[in-house]
């Protein structure tokens, strides 16, 4: 997931504007890259989901 760190206009989508804690779609990676190195984007981690009935050592027979 991308998160808009900086105001910008997006012009491969007819100028959207993109606003400061908006999530930016990730459809092409290098554009993603790009924004990102230009300070315009923050790529976040998506959570690691735990196993369902674990407890927090990852243990489920707990």
């Amino acid at each position: 997931m991308a998160i808009v760190i900086q105001v910008f206009r997006e012009r491969l989508e007819n100028y959207k504007r993109y606003k400061i804690g908006d999530e930016y779609p990730e459809t092409n990676k290098d554009r993603v890259k790009y924004l990102a190195k230009l300070g315009f984007l923050e790529i976040a981690e998506k959570p690691k989901r735990g196993k369902k009935g674990a407890d927090e050592n990852g243990d489920s027979n707990a």
